[in-house]
């Protein structure tokens, strides 16, 4: 009996202790996330698999970017694995370290083929339709497209934005010297909204319009190593590859706070993140794919904002 009075007593304290450091010291620690849900696709994770991107077409299909084997997959919603692409070399449909891919309408893909300086076009069978780069000297890190079809392709060899229209001209170069303040310095990552264009870097935020017009920049409290960069709802959502966590910061306000998401195993980090309707989606390294609901984070954030 005494044991077990000693068991509850101390249950009780780690549970005090546990909800002063995420609950009761604001802007510290929210909390923590649990998954919903999560899919495998591929059994064996030792060695062989080093996922660093994915996207999610508007059919529910999702399509993951396996740097360690150059090889790009489509995957159900079920995590069952329906076909794939690449290889390691310098042709036609095969990659040298893709690094990331994007849709805006679920039909076209383009993979930024690192090592091979080059952005790939797939349909969405993953059937090879044709690259472009060679004639701009990039290496490209991030790549997206917006819904008028226009490429944005961040350069991580010149530290800069190439802004590309419908038939593939480029328009404009975003985030050079004369961009003051606004210089682009060692981007990690690339996201583009409704309202403008994001840079995460390793301790800032910078803010485009579509036209590369400087907007705003964000210091951040923390500094990114690797990681990514999504909006949700009038706010920025970083995630860091080695920390498994993820921070959110309110547009136009100080306030940035961490969420630790569990379901993350020892050996996985956080590559990249997926925001669609009502779930959050995180891709870790192994190609496990978790989901999270976007209503619990932002009830946690809300709840933490109203305390400051």
């Amino acid at each position: 009996m005494i044991g077990k009075k000693l068991r509850v007593i101390w249950l009780k304290k780690l549970t005090k202790l546990i909800l002063f450091f995420c609950i009761i010291i604001p802007g510290l620690v929210l909390g923590a996330l649990s998954p919903i849900q999560s899919i495998t696709p591929f059994k064996n994770v030792q060695g062989r698999y080093n996922c660093v991107a994915f996207t999610i077409s508007k059919f529910g299909k999702i399509y993951l970017v396996n740097e360690a084997n150059n090889q790009i997959y489509l995957i159900d919603k079920d995590g069952a694995v329906r076909n794939s692409a690449g290889g390691y070399g310098w042709g036609q449909n095969l990659f040298n370290t893709p690094v990331d891919i994007t849709t805006r309408n679920g039909l076209n893909f383009y993979i930024a083929d690192y090592n091979n300086r080059r952005i790939v076009r797939y349909d969405k069978q993953l059937n090879y339709i044709g690259e472009m780069g060679k004639a701009y000297e990039f290496y490209p890190l991030s790549v997206e497209v917006s819904r008028f079809s226009r490429l944005y392709i961040l350069d991580d060899d010149q530290d800069r934005v190439l802004h590309f229209g419908s038939k593939k001209e480029l328009i404009s170069i975003i985030g050079g010297n004369e961009y003051d303040k606004f210089n682009i310095h060692n981007p990690i990552d690339m996201e583009i909204t409704k309202n403008g264009l994001l840079i995460l870097e390793k301790s800032r935020i910078l803010i485009f319009d579509r036209r590369g017009t400087p907007q705003n920049v964000f210091n951040l409290d923390m500094k990114i190593a690797d990681g990514s960069i999504s909006f949700i709802e009038n706010n920025y959502l970083i995630t860091d590859e080695k920390s498994k966590q993820i921070y959110i910061i309110k547009q136009n306000n100080t306030n940035q706070n961490t969420i630790g998401l569990l379901g993350i195993r020892d050996k996985e980090r956080i590559t990249d993140c997926e925001i669609k309707q009502a779930k959050i989606y995180i891709l870790t390294s192994s190609g496990r794919i978790l989901y999270y609901q976007k209503s619990e984070l932002l009830r946690s954030f809300k709840k933490e904002d109203v305390s400051h």
